[in-house]
């Protein structure tokens, strides 16, 4: 039998059923047909699907950055037509509502480790234009604020990758302003919000 959906809340929940095979005994469980918590029912495998999305749409763009954080998808600026956007957009993964984040900015550099900030939900984002900066953003006061760093800190750079690394960020690789492609590692202590340059083979 194929699991069959159960609709709690709006949402599609799979059912959980045994598959018995013709001579009695369990078989081992198929993923044929695909039942996904919380998104709708997937029919068919192996497929992409395009879930029916509400709200405003934002503008299309690259080069932007995202992180999911509990049941929603936080989406940060990006290239649009080669004008550099600077918004804040949010998908609720359940109801697959967009919304526009309503943000307030602090400009000044806050001397409070990134670490402290970790029981608030909170979106860590590294923004690298002319000059490299850390920032975060507070998902309970929708509150961006810049971070003071130590230690010497990348060049400024896009394309590059970030990556969490326990209490460290991990920033690799990407191009400078001249779109030199770099092939340099540092990481970023959030205890001590200190760079560090690791060497590379």
């Amino acid at each position: 039998m194929i699991p069959e959906p159960v609709t709690e809340n709006g949402n599609v929940l799979p059912e959980i059923k045994t598959i018995p095979a013709e001579n009695g005994n369990l078989s081992e469980p198929q993923d044929k047909d695909v039942v996904s918590e919380g998104v709708g029912a997937v029919g068919g495998y192996d497929q992409w699907v395009s879930p029916p999305i509400s709200g405003p749409r934002p503008k299309a763009r690259d080069e932007h950055r995202t992180a999911v954080i509990d049941d929603k998808m936080y989406i940060f600026g990006g290239n649009h037509n080669g004008r550099y956007l600077s918004d804040l957009q949010a998908l609720d993964l359940r109801s697959w509502t967009r919304s526009n984040v309503e943000v307030k900015t602090s400009g000044e550099a806050s001397q409070v480790p990134a670490a402290s900030f970790t029981g608030h939900s909170v979106l860590l984002l590294m923004l690298c234009s002319i000059h490299l900066s850390v920032r975060v953003f507070d998902l309970q006061t929708l509150t961006w604020s810049n971070l003071k760093t130590y230690g010497k800190p990348p060049l400024s750079r896009g394309g590059h990758s970030v990556t969490p690394a326990g209490t460290s960020l991990a920033i690799f690789g990407g191009q400078d302003a001249n779109r030199s492609l770099l092939n340099d590692l540092h990481i970023l202590d959030l205890g001590t919000m200190t760079w560090n340059e690791m060497d590379t083979f």
